[in-house]
């Protein structure tokens, strides 16, 4: 939620978007779904007695600042396509070279200083894998700089929801697999899974992708 409304006031605050009433009303919309979804996963996760409600916690803190510097690049990416006529596959391959560098340096400097045990065998499998992996996370990167250059970085948004509708839809898979499974838990996946759909909407009404023809919603 927080990379949605992250992508959203970066695109008002650099791209100086013009701001709708049905975007308005989408930002609204999103936080309702938010303040649904919220305290749903919190209980889900503390009804669970394996998991570490600190340690979660502390885990979300750290992913907070890639919910800002990811929509945070996403909309510098744009402001470049827009600017300096840049294509995609020129600025992936750049970005490529850029990420290469600082991972040839950060690399070994964080392997020396906590003095990592060197655990990576090269079977067959593991070198399979790594080439799938490569080719698809590479094609997912062009994918989502296309929906940049053609749409905005805001459109990206329906993606970002679209990996916790199917994160959701596997957790609830699981559930009807487990015998051990409460009536409280039912209720809060069910939450869960609105409160993400609402937001999935949200996301759609504000690309415009679901145009309102009433109270002005349309224009």
């Amino acid at each position: 939620t927080f990379d949605i409304l992250m992508r959203y006031i970066f695109s008002i605050l650099i791209l100086k978007i013009v701001i709708h009433r049905h975007r308005v009303l989408s930002i609204v919309i999103i936080i309702f779904g938010f303040l649904l979804l919220l305290p749903a996963d919190f209980l889900l996760i503390n009804s669970k007695p394996e998991i570490e409600m600190g340690t979660t916690l502390s885990y979300v803190g750290i992913l907070f600042f890639r919910a800002i510097f990811i929509p945070l690049s996403d909309t510098l990416c744009k402001q470049l396509f827009a600017d300096n006529y840049i294509l995609p596959q020129n600025l992936m391959f750049s970005k490529g070279i850029m990420e290469l560098l600082i991972i040839i340096i950060l690399t070994p400097t964080l392997f020396f200083s906590f003095g990592l045990k060197w655990e990576i065998s090269f079977g067959t499998e593991n070198i399979i894998t790594i080439i799938i992996y490569t080719l698809a996370a590479s094609v997912k990167a062009y994918f989502l700089l296309k929906i940049i250059y053609h749409f905005s970085s805001q459109s990206v948004s329906f993606l970002v929801i679209s990996e916790s509708v199917t994160g959701s839809i596997n957790e609830i898979i699981d559930f009807i697999k487990d015998p051990d499974k409460e009536a409280t838990d039912i209720i809060l996946l069910i939450l869960e899974l609105i409160g993400i759909l609402i937001i999935a909407f949200a996301t759609l009404l504000y690309d415009e992708v679901i145009i309102i023809n009433k109270w002005k919603l349309n224009e």
